[in-house]
C-alpha cells in the first residue's frame, strides 16, 4: 500500500527481506533531519520489519544510492549511512550482541597526535582500562564467527604500546592471526611505497604497522586465496607426484624407486586408482596462493592532504580494510568504532558490505559522508 507524508510517497513491499520502492518523487520532498526523518517512515515498514531494523535500513539505503538525482534520497543516506555522532563505547551498547560480522578499526594510539575532539594523552593504565571496555563491547556484538582487525601504529616514543593494546584484547578475544602492515619496503636498492622519516641517529624509520587478527575462537575459517598471489613455478600447481609419493609409503616401499622395481600389476593399479581419486576430491586447482602475513599496502601519493585525508592526522588506506574484509571473507555488516574519515566504511561499500560507525568528531564525520556520497555506486535498476 501507498503512504503519503511531506510530499513523498512510499511504497512498501511486504516482505521479511524489507525491501522497499519509491513510487513517486514530487518536488516538494519537505524536511530531513539527522536526528530522523520528517515522513511515515514507520509506517512503511514491511509488515514483520521494524523501521530501525537493519534488514529495512539495508534496503532503503541501497534505494537511495542508487537515486542521487533527487536530493530527498541523499539526505536519507546520509541519514541512513550511518556513521554516528557518539562516543563509541555508550554506542556499541546499544547494538544487538552478535549483530556484526566484522569489525575493523584503529584506535587512538595515545601518543599525543593532535585529533580534533580526543585528546589523545591518557594515563596509560587508563588509556589500556577504556580500550579494554571498548574490546569487551567489540566481542559481544561480533557474530560466533565474526572478525576483529586491529590496527595500531608503530612508534620509536612508545614501542610497546601496539603490544599492549593487542594484549588487553587477548582478553576478550583469541589472536588468529598477526599480519604487518608494510607501507614502504627496499628491494634491490629501491624504496617503493611511502613513510615518515624521523630525524634521530638512534632509530631507523618505522614503514610498517601493527594489524591484529582476532576472533571469539581462533579457529574461524578464512578465505587466504581471496587475496592470493599467483605461483612464480607453475609446477607448484601439480601435487600429483608429492601425492604419489606419500601413497606408495603407505603401501609400504620406502620410495619410489623401491616401488617400481618390486610392485606387483595390481599394487600399481591400486596406486593409479588412490591418485586418481585425491586428485578428483581436490577440485578446481587454485591458480594462487596465500600472500603470507605481511601486507604491502602503500600510501596513495598524497597532491591535497586536506582533500585525500580531510584533517585526520592518522589514516589508514581503503585497500587495508578491503583486504581484511576479503581475506575473512566477511559479507554483512562492517563495524568500525572509531570511524574517523570514513575509510572503513568506503571499502565495505565498495564490497557490497552494510556499515556502522561512531566518532567523536562531526568534521571528520561531515568528511566521510563527503566521501561516502560520492563514492556511491551509479544509478541502476533497483529490484
Amino acid at each position: 500500500m501507498n503512504h503519503t507524508g511531506c510530499g513523498i510517497a512510499w511504497k512498501a513491499i511486504g516482505s521479511a527481506r524489507g525491501r522497499v520502492r519509491v513510487s513517486r518523487y514530487p518536488p516538494n520532498y519537505g524536511k530531513l533531519t539527522r536526528q530522523g526523518l520528517d515522513l511515515p517512515a514507520k509506517e512503511c515498514a514491511p509488515k514483520g520489519v521494524e523501521f530501525e531494523s537493519l534488514a529495512f535500513r539495508q534496503n532503503l539505503r541501497l534505494l537511495c544510492s542508487r537515486r542521487f538525482r533527487h536530493d530527498w534520497a541523499e539526505q536519507i543516506y546520509k541519514y541512513l549511512m550511518p556513521i554516528i555522532h557518539q562516543d563509541c563505547l555508550a554506542g556499541m551498547k546499544t547494538l544487538d550482541a552478535e549483530s556484526i560480522d566484522i569489525c575493523v578499526t584503529s584506535p587512538p594510539y595515545n601518543l599525543d597526535i593532535k585529533y580534533g575532539a580526543y585528546q589523545d594523552a591518557k594515563p596509560r593504565e587508563e588509556y589500556l582500562s577504556w580500550l579494554s571496555e571498548i574490546f569487551e563491547q567489540v566481542s559481544r556484538v561480533l557474530k560466533p564467527s565474526g572478525h576483529f582487525f586491529l590496527n595500531m601504529g608503530y612508534s620509536n616514543v612508545d614501542p610497546w604500546v601496539g603490544m599492549d593494546v593487542a594484549n588487553v584484547a587477548r582478553q576478550h578475544m583469541t589472536l588468529q592471526n598477526n599480519f604487518v602492515w608494510a607501507k614502504s619496503i627496499a628491494i634491490d636498492n629501491v624504496q617503493i611505497g611511502h613513510y615518515k622519516p624521523i630525524n634521530s641517529q638512534r632509530f631507523a624509520n618505522p614503514t610498517w604497522e601493527h594489524l591484529f587478527h582476532f576472533t571469539k575462537t581462533g579457529s574461524v575459517p578464512c578465505a587466504k586465496n581471496a587475496i592470493g598471489v599467483p605461483y612464480a613455478d607453475q609446477g607448484n600447481l601439480d601435487k600429483s607426484s608429492r601425492w604419489r609419493g606419500k601413497l606408495i609409503k603407505k603401501m609400504g616401499y620406502k620410495n619410489k624407486r623401491a616401488f617400481d622395481a618390486s610392485a606387483s600389476p595390481s599394487e600399481f593399479e591400486e596406486l593409479e586408482l588412490a591418485l586418481a581419486r585425491k586428485i578428483e576430491a581436490q577440485g578446481e586447482i587454485s591458480q594462487v596462493h596465500c600472500p603470507g602475513n605481511i601486507w604491502f599496502i602503500p600510501y596513495e601519493t598524497i597532491v591535497d592532504r586536506s582533500s585525500q585525508r580531510g584533517t585526520h592526522p592518522a589514516t589508514f588506506p581503503v585497500e587495508l580494510v578491503k583486504r581484511a574484509i576479503k581475506f575473512s571473507n566477511s559479507s554483512g555488516v562492517l563495524l568500525d568504532p572509531f570511524m574517523g574519515t570514513g575509510t572503513s566504511a568506503v571499502a565495505a561499500q565498495e564490497l557490497g558490505l552494510d556499515w556502522i560507525g561512531f566518532d567523536v568528531d562531526p568534521q571528520y564525520i561531515e568528511y566521510a559522508e563527503s566521501r561516502l556520497t560520492s563514492n556511491s555506486p551509479p544509478a541502476t535498476k533497483v529490484v
